[in-house]
């Protein structure tokens, strides 16, 4: 592997990471904390748009993207 010079260590540093977290669906109101001792039996924790046809959960989406950032 090969080492980086002056320059490539110059131009990497003008990157930064730009990282979010992007909330899709929460979660419906009233939904209460679940103690491990509970097991399966606790049920699911389901999404604020869920219906008796379409069953929907909690969701999010992380992202991370490289952008030319000020030096």
């Amino acid at each position: 592997m090969s080492s980086l010079n002056t320059l490539q260590l110059h131009q990497l540093q003008q990157y930064q990471l730009q990282q979010s977290i992007i909330i899709i669906e929460e979660p419906m109101p009233r939904v209460r904390f679940r103690y491990a001792s509970e097991g399966e039996k606790a049920g699911n924790i389901y999404g604020i748009n869920n219906t008796a046809l379409h069953q929907t959960f909690p969701t999010v989406l992380v992202s991370s993207a490289l952008y030319m950032g000020l030096t």
